[in-house]
């Protein structure tokens, strides 16, 4: 139902004012075309217009149904993923260093989380670990591309992983601004680590609308959204972090019976892994440190 209603606002938006007797065909595919959505939610929102439209031209309302002949293209084929360079990384994070959203992308590219993963944290799932020193959290659940909330995709998502300390600062820096925010008459509390300007859950839509304008600012390679984790992948690499640690952080599935019996993955090396990584994304002010750089190529099927 949640979905239905997000496709009916969709098609309101720009159809709702317009005598449908007078709608064309090529006023649809226009529409079509214009849309900022993913080809999923664009083919679903055009079947909900024909089948609306036919149903009143089955009524006798209207004479035609204008969106019967409308096509939507095939979705291209999805090249594999790309990554930054860790100096392009850096340079899109100082760009986007006033951007509301800088800290989704800096937790995306520390550790390597899906979106859907990162935008789905509450605030009380981070949390200093006394016992070594660092800001740990538990990633337990994911936000879905319709807004909802759903478990995560496989047992190894369910995970614990720790902060390298500079993000750690930085979403210190980012609580302060969301306290702040908080006290809008227009925020709606609801928990969430780095929620959308009112308080609710961030969409994906719009945390790819900021990325793309982002990347724009910044003057770096154009990527996915989700190419922020296979750059996280590669860098964690060429850091010096072993196959097993990284597959922990990542929440990969393991790959074989092996992998079971080889490596069992203590806190304690996730909380190294955590220091390594220290310095790739530094805080303003902060020296970077780290890697020289990373490969082009998607690295253990990020």
């Amino acid at each position: 139902m949640h979905e239905d209603s997000r496709l009916a606002d969709i098609i309101n938006q720009a159809l709702g004012d317009r005598l449908l007797e007078d709608l064309t065909p090529m006023q649809v595919q226009d529409w079509l075309d214009g849309l900022d959505y993913s080809h999923r939610t664009k083919l679903r929102a055009l079947q909900m217009l024909r089948n609306a439209l036919a149903e009143a031209e089955a009524l006798e309302l209207l004479h035609r149904n204008a969106a019967a002949p409308v096509k939507l293209p095939r979705q291209p084929r999805q090249t594999s993923g790309q990554a930054w360079t860790l100096d392009e990384a850096r340079r899109f994070l100082a760009a986007a260093q006033k951007r509301r959203l800088c800290s989704l992308y800096r937790i995306m590219l520390a550790l390597g989380l899906r979106v859907g993963g990162a935008i789905a944290f509450e605030v009380g799932d981070w949390a200093h670990d006394p016992a070594v020193g660092s800001l740990r959290l538990r990633t337990e659940c994911t936000a879905t591309v319709e807004g909802s909330l759903a478990g995560v995709k496989t047992p190894a998502a369910r995970r614990t992983v720790y902060a390298p300390d500079d993000l750690a600062v930085a979403l210190s820096t980012w609580l302060e601004r969301r306290e702040a925010e908080a006290g809008l008459p227009s925020w709606d509390e609801q928990g969430w680590l780095i929620p959308a300007s009112n308080g609710r859950l961030l969409s994906h839509n719009n945390v790819r609308r900021d990325l793309r304008a982002a990347i724009a600012e910044a003057g770096v390679p154009r990527i996915r959204l989700h190419d922020l984790r296979h750059t996280a992948a590669n860098l964690m690499r060429q850091a010096g972090i072993g196959r097993e640690v990284r597959m922990q952080i990542l929440g990969h599935q393991i790959r074989d019976v092996h992998d079971i019996y080889t490596h069992h993955v203590e806190p304690g090396e996730l909380v190294r892994a955590a220091r390594a990584l220290h310095g790739l994304f530094p805080v303003p002010g902060e020296t970077p440190t780290g890697v020289t750089g990373v490969s082009q190529q998607k690295e253990d099927g990020a």
